[in-house]
Formats: C-alpha cells, structure tokens, sequence
C-alpha cells in the first residue's frame, strides 16, 4: 500500500489510488502504523473508508427496502 501511495501521488494520480481502493468487496487494512506514509496517506485513507462506508448503506439501504 506504501509504494502505491508513493508511486501515484507521484504521478498525479488521485483518482487511480482512490479507484484501486473502492473496487475490493473487502479491504484488509494492515500494519498502517508501521512504517511512514507519505504525506495525503491519511486524506486518501479517510476519502477510501467514507466512501466505502457509504457504499455499504446504500447496499445495505437497498436489501432492507427490497
């Protein structure tokens, strides 16, 4: 995860890290705290579970009312 960090924010490439992240049915989220992560780590990490965190109640909004 620390070198697709690294790797992408180097290139500009927001939108890459967020859509690498968000399209895994599960997210196994390790070891964070281990070694340093660049600079926007923690923007992108909040960005990543937020959305994630909606997607799950509209799936979950969406089994409920059907």
């Amino acid at each position: 995860m620390r070198h697709n960090f690294l790797h992408d924010e180097a290139l500009g490439g927001e939108e890459k890290i967020m859509a690498r992240y968000l399209k895994p049915d599960l997210l196994i989220i390790d070891d964070m705290g281990m070694k340093q992560l660049p600079k926007r780590s923690g923007e992108y990490l909040f960005e990543i579970v937020m959305w994630r965190w909606v997607a799950t109640l509209r799936r979950w909004s969406a089994i409920c009312a059907g």
